[in-house]
């Protein structure tokens, strides 16, 4: 058990990829809440709560807040490879299918989410983890990089 305020410092922390901490905070002060024994005249913050709750895996699953974590997916082809944000590869593979009329295998590439792009048509560097925040709706086609290489090209 910790104490509400301690939970939101680990909600804050927690917002990753997974997105497991904050399922876990968000779920255990709505369970309290629901239970009783967190009450809107007790002091909230210092209020405890259990993190381990068995139901969050379920809740992740079923993505229920509506916050499933964007993955960077590839497409290998003989130019090289195509890179797409998304949530799920089958909305990349219909993307994918539709811009270029190929049915190519779809690879989730997450390990370079990390890694630093350059965008040939403007020479930013960019890091497709942070550049998920900025595109207009996923999927999204980021560009295509000769393998080995990191300039995208749209």
């Amino acid at each position: 058990m910790i104490n509400v305020s301690e939970a939101f410092r680990l909600l804050v922390e927690a917002i990753t990829d997974t997105n497991d901490g904050f399922y876990r905070v968000v779920y255990a002060i709505y369970r309290e809440l629901q239970c009783g024994t967190l009450h809107p005249d007790a002091p909230f913050f210092e209020a405890s709560v259990a993190l381990d709750h068995p139901e969050v895996a379920a809740l992740m699953a079923s993505d229920v807040l509506a916050i499933r974590p964007v993955q960077l997916y590839a497409v290998k082809s003989e130019a090289g490879y195509a890179f797409y944000l998304a949530h799920d590869a089958l909305s990349v593979k219909h993307l994918h299918s539709s811009r270029f009329h190929d049915t190519t295998t779809i690879i989730n590439a997450k390990r370079l989410l990390y890694t630093s792009f350059t965008l040939a048509a403007t020479g930013e560097t960019i890091s497709p983890y942070d550049f998920r925040h900025r595109v207009p709706q996923l999927p999204y086609y980021l560009g295509r990089a000769e393998e080995g290489q990191y300039v995208l090209y749209r």
